[in-house]
């Protein structure tokens, strides 16, 4: 796991009965970059191309079509894309017509970059987001993420935190800031555009000095 992983998921980890093994951001992902699994003797689950991973995420895709049968648009939010591509590709077989809005927050906008640069690029990333603080979007994962979005919505740091206070306040729900990302962008997106709306608040993984200091800069 990343070193800058919260406090939070390195013991929700722990405590599911895992040893974590903390290390610089840049080895994970260059370990990822260059499929350093492939030369390790243990099992390996890819937390973004991995097939079975994304059939299970597509769950939550069924399940939306279930629940909200004349949905209009889903937000969600955008790291390696494996939430995105899972859901967005059960949204898709089940209602073609659905809007899907990728987001990322504005500091680490790797699959926006990649659509406007129509291939992968590097980018940087600097965002309290850090479930979806990937720098890059793989070559595998591209061409089924770049299909399924209507487009990609950039989100700024303030309104993560500005999503944060109001699904705690007033929703009474704890999301991480990467799951806050989804709500920042559909209050950002007209009505018009995105009509009857699902936003994906993906992850509570929220350290309490961090959500402290949210709440107490309420504006």
């Amino acid at each position: 796991m990343p070193a800058t992983a919260p406090i939070s998921k390195i013991e929700a980890v722990r405590g599911l009965g895992a040893t974590p093994v903390l290390v610089p951001t840049e080895e994970v992902f260059a370990y990822m970059k260059g499929h350093g699994w492939e030369d390790e003797p243990y099992a390996f689950i890819h937390p973004w191309t991995d097939r079975n991973v994304m059939t299970g995420h597509g769950g939550m895709g069924i399940e939306i079509v279930e629940d909200l049968p004349d949905v209009d648009s889903v937000f969600i939010p955008v790291g390696g894309g494996g939430l995105l591509g899972g859901v967005g590709s059960a949204l898709k077989a089940l209602r073609p017509e659905v809007k899907i809005f990728g987001v990322e927050p504005a500091g680490c906008p790797s699959l926006h970059e990649a659509i406007q640069n129509g291939s992968p690029v590097t980018v940087e990333c600097n965002t309290i987001c850090d479930g979806v603080a990937v720098p890059y979007i793989t070559e595998e994962m591209f061409p089924l993420l770049s299909a399924l979005v209507e487009k990609v919505v950039l989100v700024s740091e303030e309104s993560v935190r500005d999503s944060i206070r109001t699904l705690c306040l007033e929703c009474k729900l704890i999301v991480e800031p990467a799951g806050a990302l989804s709500l920042a962008a559909a209050l950002a997106t007209p009505l018009s555009d995105r009509g009857k709306s699902v936003c994906i608040l993906s992850g509570g993984n929220l350290d309490t000095d961090l959500l402290i200091g949210i709440l107490r800069a309420q504006k």
